[in-house]
């Protein structure tokens, strides 16, 4: 039988979360944020028109975004 390559088992499964880099922080901060109740404004839905095309935006029963053309 050969061995293969054993590393510890805690290496290969690191719960480490890299941190983000400036770059990211900046297009971050850059980026605008809406509250989805702002949006929603009540409803469950919602229309985005985008480059001339209509999108449904709803919110299921469950919470969930479905976003369709």
């Amino acid at each position: 039988m050969t061995k293969r390559n054993q590393e510890p088992t805690t290496a290969a499964h690191s719960q480490e979360v890299p941190t983000p880099s400036d770059h990211q922080r900046e297009q971050t901060s850059k980026t605008p944020h809406m509250d989805s109740a702002a949006l929603f404004n009540g409803a469950n839905r919602v229309f985005i028109h985008h480059r001339g095309e209509a999108y449904q935006l709803r919110e299921t029963r469950q919470g969930k975004l479905i976003l369709t053309k």
